[in-house]
């Protein structure tokens, strides 16, 4: 049986307060974005909440949530996602490592909200299989897009690479701004950073996208942005994954609190991205 080849998603991935609210935009942006891909067979979660000194895999049939998050409301500490895992995916990832000269460690981790927070709202059902793996402690971009280019030939099979973290993560500037006027229109360094995010992203020639997405952390504001690069680095991944002949289309080009940028990507097809994923949430 012949399989789609699936696209890899660089995604916003959220609070876990979205969940709270069956109306916040982020869900029905979610929700959007899962209709309008092709129907996975297993996913792929590179989440901004794990690093390890290696590649580390989940292996396990069933798996809980990580609660990484203090002082939200209990209700957000009794959710569950029994998504099951796939250890067979888990070491065909690790092969895959091996393959390009990576070493590679399995865990029995469970999905934190950087992975948990989307897929509720993705894949409701929980019946779609999920293999985490983590960023490296380095947060190297040359090392994150070979981590992506290692994980690349799962499209073929099925599965959905999906990269969960955020184009802007100043938590401190988040709570800074003064909370009158429109919290949709971004300060300047914002809007100035990820026009520069989107050129490289969306302009770079096809065969150099995997070398000018390592140029970001040169960019104007780009440790304003973040003041730590945990968060972008699933986007070298992402980008990493990507082949030349993909579409690249940006999606959920909104802002939250002045400075919170949600512009997510997919790389590859999509079913129906003008109806659902480009939707301006």
């Amino acid at each position: 049986m012949s399989l789609t080849r699936m696209p890899v998603v660089f995604l916003n991935h959220g609070s876990p307060m979205v969940l709270m609210d069956a109306n916040h935009p982020l869900r029905a942006f979610y929700m959007a974005l899962s209709m309008a891909l092709p129907r996975p067979t297993a996913i792929v979660m590179v989440s901004a909440h794990w690093e390890e000194k290696i590649p580390t895999v989940t292996s396990w049939h069933s798996q809980e949530l990580v609660y990484d998050f203090y002082g939200f409301p209990d209700e957000l500490y009794t959710l569950k996602y029994p998504a099951p895992g796939r250890p067979t995916l888990a070491t065909r990832i690790q092969n895959l490592l091996t393959d390009r000269g990576l070493k590679s460690q399995t865990s029995t981790r469970g999905l934190d909200h950087g992975a948990f927070t989307p897929l509720m709202s993705m894949y409701p059902e929980a019946d779609v299989p999920v293999v985490s793996v983590s960023l490296l402690s380095s947060l190297d971009p040359s090392e994150h897009v070979a981590l992506g280019r290692a994980l690349s030939p799962l499209r073929d099979e099925g599965v959905l690479i999906l990269c969960g973290g955020a184009a802007t993560h100043n938590l401190r500037l988040l709570f800074s701004y003064d909370k009158s006027g429109d919290p949709t229109v971004p300060v300047p360094w914002a809007k100035e950073f990820i026009a520069g995010v989107n050129r490289v992203v969306l302009e770079s020639p096809a065969n150099k996208r995997h070398e000018t997405i390592t140029s970001l952390p040169s960019l104007p504001h780009f440790d304003t942005a973040h003041p730590r690069s945990e968060h972008i680095a699933p986007l070298y991944v992402a980008v990493g994954a990507s082949l030349e002949t993909d579409e690249v289309q940006k999606v959920n080009d909104v802002f939250e609190m002045k400075c919170f940028a949600g512009v997510s990507y997919i790389f590859g097809s999509s079913e129906s991205p003008q109806s659902a994923a480009r939707t301006e949430l």
